[in-house]
C-alpha cells in the first residue's frame, strides 16, 4: 500500500498542484488558471492534443 501510494497517487497529486505554479530551479510562483487558459486558448495546440489522443486511443485498440 506504501508504494502504491508513493509511486501511483502521490505523483498524480503533485503532478496537479505542479500545473497551476510556474516552476523554476529555484522558486516557482502561483500562476492560477493561466497555463490551462494558455494551451486551450491556442485552437491549434487543442487540435494537436485531440490528435495525439486519438493516435494513442487507436493504438491501444490496435495492440488489444
Amino acid at each position: 500500500v506504501l508504494l502504491i501510494s508513493l509511486f501511483g497517487i502521490f505523483p498524480v497529486f503533485f503532478g496537479f498542484y505542479m500545473s497551476f505554479h510556474k516552476w523554476k530551479v529555484f522558486k516557482g510562483r502561483f500562476l492560477g488558471f493561466e497555463n490551462y487558459n494558455r494551451i486551450l486558448g491556442d485552437i491549434s495546440s487543442f487540435w494537436i492534443f485531440v490528435l495525439g489522443l486519438l493516435c494513442l486511443i487507436f493504438s491501444y485498440w490496435l495492440w488489444s
